[in-house]
């Protein structure tokens, strides 16, 4: 756990890519961006628009979201 806290202290940014899954009401918070967010790290996250999620990040500042499933918006964030 103490060498896992060291890398993840170690980086300039948590990219969580999550897939589009049918049905998916986008309502979890992935324990990396948890992780992330206790180390001080922005978060790029890949999931659906309007989700319970989305309403965390715009408010805590915690990062960006982009839309699931799209390599072209992903790369260009990074």
């Amino acid at each position: 756990a103490k060498e896992l806290s060291k890398v993840i202290a170690s980086c300039d940014l948590s990219v969580i890519p999550l897939k589009k899954v049918k049905g998916s009401t986008g309502g979890f918070i992935p324990v990396k961006c948890l992780e992330s967010w206790a180390a001080g790290l922005p978060v790029l996250l890949a999931t659906e628009r309007n989700s319970k999620i989305e309403k965390i990040f715009s408010e805590s500042g915690g990062g960006k979201i982009i839309p699931p499933g799209n390599a072209d918006t992903l790369a260009r964030e990074l």
